[in-house]
């Protein structure tokens, strides 16, 4: 794939108090000390009264950086311009680590510093090119090695999930979540393990799926160690959620689209006995799925109605 018009986009956290026209000043002040290594910076471009818009961009040569709203959350969006050096997966690598480098000098901006964190559990990849890089399959197959390398470089781990969304007329783009969040030991909030048992448990459901007759099958499965749901566990198709140390919530029922939510289907599990309770929803899965329907979209149709019975 001869990809060169790659955009990337770190996402604000949502508890930021923080506007895409409070960058203003700041980008002005980079223009004037020439803060970033390797782009000549022009301009600011104020487009932050246009809903859903660009935001607020900071004009280079080599590339353009925005505070950028246009998907209706606000985030830091890195768009190429002039070619990269190296193939696919080093063009990738350098475009993620000028976005993760200039988010982290806005963080410790003293105008900004109290204001706004940026998310490092999902990105978005945009390949500005839909010559070369259409929004179909086979681009998308093509692109994932490479994205995939940057992605395990950024979370520092390879427990993530890549989505294409959007059709065929619009530009190729994929969602980049990862599976869990760190959790215990490091986060004091968590109640249990997380990012340290998801690879146990994505074992387990792999020989779930086997054993099932599923083998191959995706689902989209993300893990918190608490509710707080910084995973984003309550948008998975399995949706693993820590209650206390050694015990998880099960929610099931979230799509791919990521705009349903998945509903609580067992309130205590022990990391113990998950095995037990996911085999036989797994087993009808199998058995009772429509030609081509996702997990996620079985247990909305098969499993809700009998959650409702039992509220």
């Amino acid at each position: 794939m001869d990809l060169q018009r790659i955009s990337i986009k770190l996402y604000a956290q949502p508890e930021s108090e923080v506007e895409a026209r409070d960058f203003v000043p700041v980008f002005h002040s980079w223009i004037q000390n020439q803060r970033i290594a390797d782009h000549l910076l022009i301009d600011v471009a104020d487009y932050a009264h246009v809903p859903d818009g660009p935001g607020v961009v900071l004009v280079a040569h080599e590339a353009s950086y925005a505070a950028d709203q246009s998907d209706g959350e606000l985030g830091l969006l890195y768009q190429r311009k002039q070619p990269q050096a190296g193939e696919l997966p080093e063009r990738v690598s350098a475009s993620m680590q000028a976005v993760r480098s200039a988010a982290e000098s806005l963080e410790e901006e003293d105008d900004l510093k109290a204001k706004v964190q940026f998310d490092r559990r999902r990105f978005r990849f945009i390949a500005n090119d839909r010559l070369t890089s259409p929004n179909t399959e086979a681009s998308f197959a093509a692109l994932k090695p490479a994205l995939s390398q940057a992605a395990a470089e950024f979370f520092d781990h390879d427990q993530f999930t890549l989505t294409r969304q959007g059709g065929p007329k619009e530009r190729l783009s994929v969602l980049v979540e990862a599976v869990a969040c760190p959790a215990l030991p490091t986060c004091g909030l968590a109640l249990a393990e997380s990012e340290r048992y998801v690879p146990e448990f994505l074992g387990l459901v792999d020989n779930l799926l086997d054993d099932a007759g599923l083998g191959g099958e995706e689902i989209i499965v993300r893990m918190t160690g608490c509710p707080n749901g910084c995973a984003r566990p309550y948008m998975a198709e399995l949706g693993i959620v820590g209650k206390s140390p050694g015990k998880y919530a099960v929610y099931l029922g979230g799509n791919v689209a990521g705009t349903r939510l998945a509903r609580l289907y067992n309130q205590t599990v022990p990391a113990t006995e998950m095995a037990d309770q996911l085999r036989p929803l797994l087993e009808r899965f199998a058995r009772h799925r429509h030609e081509g329907e996702r997990f996620g979209d079985f247990c909305a149709r098969e499993v809700w109605p009998e959650i409702e019975i039992a509220i």
